[in-house]
């Protein structure tokens, strides 16, 4: 008789799981620009519609900033998004040195370093390998509704602002 009685709630509880998974959990960090503002992400960028370029590796950080220059020169709102939570924290200095010097003045507001929930960001965002950074648009809401992986490309950049423009409510 119990187990009967279980069966709803056991069918209730696992309902509820999975609307929670497929909603969007993201793993809300400390992150801070090159130029030293302090912000938590993604949470900070809520509010309008982001692009955010993800590198993983050493390869795919240099790639994103080709991303976020052509992104910023076309009108998008684009920030670039580093994960060194792998990288020896007595090196990271070093690193954000030689970003800081590497990237242009006008981005280093829009470029961030965090140095948490690696796997859990490779792993929402479907990433195999780090030689390559990863496109993302977040809704208003904050939510992930589009990414490519790849180093920039016209194909790609197009793609992007047909859907921001879909966002907006506007014809591609």
């Amino acid at each position: 008789m119990v187990g009967r009685a279980a069966l709803p709630l056991t069918l209730l509880v696992l309902m509820g799981l999975t609307f929670r998974a497929s909603a969007q959990d993201l793993p809300v960090t400390a992150a801070e620009s090159i130029d030293g503002k302090k912000l938590q992400f993604p949470s900070a960028l809520r509010g309008s519609v982001v692009t955010c370029v993800f590198g993983f590796g050493k390869d795919s950080s240099d790639k994103a900033g080709v991303w976020l220059e052509s992104l910023m020169g076309d009108g998008i709102s684009a920030w670039s998004v580093v994960n060194l939570e792998t990288v020896p924290a007595v090196v990271r200095s070093t690193i954000r040195i030689a970003m800081r010097k590497g990237t242009p003045k006008e981005l280093l507001g829009r470029s961030l370093i965090v140095s948490k929930f690696y796997k859990e960001w490779k792993q929402i965002l479907e990433i195999q390998q780090d030689n390559l950074p990863v496109v993302v648009l977040f809704d208003a809401d904050g939510k992930i509704v589009w990414k490519r992986r790849g180093t920039f490309s016209a194909s790609i950049s197009d793609e992007l602002k047909a859907k921001i423009a879909e966002l907006a409510g506007k014809q591609p």
